[in-house]
């Protein structure tokens, strides 16, 4: 399925010629062969150009179309922009293999053609992001986080309703299928969509999509299958997203997730389960199956971030209110090609080096035990938490912290 993003150009911004966005994107050092060039503009579109894999146009738009979608970090101020907006540069690819590389590519080309961009609409995945995350995630070294890649959608009909429905977009331009969760219990939409549709979505783009009625493993003692959605409504009446809430952005390949029917004998007998039979597992933390792409993604910006960390311990690590936890990565005893993820608490950073406890039991390091306390090498970092007075921070909202901290002169 093709993937395409929007520039929402500001209103006063004036009418961008097809030679200047060559030339910035140009710049990027694309891998094409072919020289780009302006081709024929379709509708609504004032021209059209192809530069490698990318198609680029710069087409007239309606705000209105794009502030029903989705707004995820925008301010009033700039919804008020995007309403002045008329002008959109698009750009038009198809994801490989490597999918979160390509969509970090098409986040730098589309910053490189739209430099005064105002927001980004991303059409498959039915969101809208300021412009400041479209060039900050352009400038990064190291990809978005995976779930960028789509979006998920909580519906229920009222306040008083028990039960909700959770459902992607954007998971089918990264060749997979979306994905839903029916009757969801209200009060743990977060911990379901975080916990299981998340985990299951990004083990969908990385591995392929499994076949439909076979259990997969998303955890430790974590099994799922999926229905496409119109036989798991021979199996549920939900309250919400049933065959008269598939309307024509509800009808996509999709499918539904469940926990598998229950194991007789040897063979699995019944019907399949509502996923929230594994809500108290869930509650207890655990081992959650991570993709590859998303390990890689998260190490790459721990370590490049590090420094981040290290400075805010050297201050404030004998202050009430704050502590330190890293992620590290261990081969474990069965495969020294496969790692286990485990934290651990920080005492103290010296040259690099990280002197910290271990915090969990490990499932498949024999040699390493709870509580243990040694130094480690940072090349093993994988993830790492700051718990502040002000709250959790991760790498990936690291900075929202700094800037508290120096608006406050801390």
């Amino acid at each position: 399925m093709p993937h395409w993003l929007q520039a929402l150009l500001p209103g006063w911004s004036p009418e961008p010629e097809s030679i200047e966005v060559i030339e910035r994107v140009t710049r990027l050092g694309l891998d094409c062969s072919d020289p780009a060039e302006e081709i024929e503009a379709g509708e609504d579109e004032i021209w059209r150009l192809r530069c490698g894999e990318f198609e680029i146009a710069l087409v007239e738009s309606e705000a209105l179309d794009v502030l029903r979608s989705t707004r995820s970090g925008l301010n009033e101020e700039e919804i008020e922009a995007i309403r002045g907006s008329n002008l959109t540069i698009r750009i038009e690819t198809i994801l490989g293999d490597k999918v979160l590389e390509d969509f970090h590519t098409s986040l730098r080309v589309l910053a490189a053609a739209a430099p005064e961009a105002i927001a980004m609409h991303d059409v498959p995945a039915c969101i809208v992001r300021p412009g400041s995350w479209l060039h900050g995630a352009a400038a990064s070294f190291v990809p978005p986080h995976p779930t960028t890649l789509f979006t998920v959608h909580a519906v229920s009909y009222s306040s008083d309703a028990s039960t909700a429905w959770l459902h992607t977009h954007g998971l089918t331009r990264c060749g997979s299928i979306d994905l839903e969760l029916l009757e969801v219990p209200r009060e743990h939409t977060v911990l379901m969509c975080r916990s299981l549709l998340n985990v299951a979505a990004a083990l969908f783009i990385e591995q392929g999509v499994p076949m439909s009625s076979t259990p997969f493993r998303i955890g430790q003692d974590l099994d799922l299958i999926w229905l496409p959605w119109d036989e798991a409504l021979e199996h549920v009446e939900p309250e919400v997203g049933g065959q008269e809430d598939r309307d024509d952005d509800h009808s996509w390949p999709s499918g539904v997730l469940f926990a598998p029917q229950l194991e007789r004998l040897g063979f699995l007998k019944g019907r399949p389960r509502n996923p929230s039979v594994y809500l108290e597992a869930l509650q207890g933390n655990p081992l959650l199956y991570h993709s590859k792409m998303e390990t890689r993604r998260m190490s790459m910006l721990a370590k490049e971030l590090f420094p981040a960390l290290r400075k805010l311990f050297t201050r404030y690590r004998d202050d009430d209110g704050w502590n330190f936890f890293v992620k590290l990565g261990y081969s474990v005893d069965a495969d020294e090609d496969s790692s286990e993820h485990l934290w651990f608490e920080i005492h103290g950073i010296d040259k690099g080096q990280i002197d910290a406890t271990l915090i969990n039991e490990p499932y498949g390091i024999e040699r390493m035990k709870l509580g243990d306390r040694a130094v480690h090498a940072p090349d093993l970092i994988s993830d790492w938490i700051v718990h502040s007075p002000h709250g959790k921070y991760v790498p990936d909202r690291i900075h929202k912290l700094l800037a508290r901290l120096e608006d406050e002169g801390a």
